[in-house]
């Protein structure tokens, strides 16, 4: 003892052996052990009388939180982290690849949740709540270093107890290295996608779906044919369109309960069927008007004709056989 402090000192050549089954350090009033060490167990480390690490024959436990202030290592291809009383989460080192989050129960219906929490406690409108960015160290391609994809989670509301919403955003980059919104989902479940962003259908992108600012497309751009089918018994396809003032009306009818396929004239909110297909033929409603030349051309070979030329209405007859002017009346 230096009239401070107290030593153990080995100052010569060899080592300094301590030997015992047991080995314990105490505090000075002898009332809390600060290690201990067994023969064949553990060597454990305290903290106000406390075991906080101890090792074992597979490694070390830790009891409470740690804390680094550097990298931790797990140096083996099978390293795992466990979470739980009962060891019941695991996150693993796949070899090459990356990380595994596991559960090891093996019992039905047993969710793996991995959670982003925010512990923000407002949220205000568009405010983030979360994101995930997935990040690159090469610039090949001509993409900058950094974040080439995000998934953005945002408030769509100012929270209270009656009021959330989020909003999905999906961020992709373009060949010059760009981040930008590609779509997203909002709180009402509907898919948004940016002016000339396309839905593409097939391996070919054979069906594309997208506004383009001013009009709105539904394109086929490779073989086949486009189809637009109901199966549902008895129901229709409509193509419905302005009517002229401000509501919408039918135009076309596909009459799945009739057969019929119906053509309409629309004004003033509603629509009337003005022309539309029966088993032997056609039915008009109001008048069939025609364009001067324009004819109506009736026979297999275009034998009767009934026009106006601009200046003379004209009953033709250019087949074969007599011309007929009948009637069924008496007199």
């Amino acid at each position: 003892h230096d009239g401070s402090n107290s030593y153990i000192q080995d100052s010569g050549t060899g080592n300094l052996y301590v030997k015992a089954g047991v080995f314990r350090v105490y505090n000075a009033a002898g009332n809390e052990i600060m290690a201990n060490f067994t023969q064949d167990a553990a060597a454990s480390l305290y903290y106000n009388n406390g075991v906080k690490i101890a090792t074992t024959d597979t490694g070390i436990n830790v009891i409470g939180d740690v804390a680094a202030s550097d990298n931790i290592h797990l140096t083996s291809d099978a390293s795992k982290i466990t979470f739980g009383a009962d060891n019941e989460v695991e996150l693993l080192h796949s070899a090459d690849s990356g990380l595994t989050v596991s559960r090891t129960s093996t019992a039905d219906d047993v969710v793996t949740t991995l959670t982003i929490r925010s512990n923000q406690a407002t949220l205000t409108n568009n405010e983030a709540i979360g994101r995930l960015d997935f990040y690159t160290n090469t610039s090949a391609g001509g993409a900058a270093n950094g974040t080439q994809a995000r998934i953005n989670i945002d408030a769509t509301a100012s929270y209270s107890s009656t009021l959330a919403g989020s909003r999905m955003e999906f961020f992709t980059t373009a060949s010059n290295g760009t981040l930008a919104l590609s779509m997203y989902l909002d709180d009402e479940q509907n898919a948004h996608l940016n002016d000339n962003k396309k839905l593409i259908l097939g391996t070919g992108s054979d069906l594309q779906i997208y506004h383009d600012g001013s009009n709105s497309y539904v394109d086929a751009t490779t073989v086949g044919h486009l189809f637009l089918q109901t199966q549902t018994a008895d129901k229709d396809v409509r193509i419905m369109s302005d009517d002229g003032s401000g509501g919408l009306a039918d135009y076309i009818i596909a009459d799945g309960s009739t057969g019929a396929t119906k053509l309409s004239f629309a004004t003033g909110g509603s629509s009337t069927v003005k022309l539309a297909t029966t088993a032997t033929g056609i039915g008009v409603t109001g008048n069939a008007t025609f364009a001067d030349n324009g004819k109506a051309i009736f026979g297999a070979g275009s034998d009767l004709q009934i026009y106006h030329d601009g200046s003379h209405s004209v009953i033709t007859d250019v087949g074969t056989g007599n011309l007929y002017v009948r009637s069924n009346g008496g007199g």
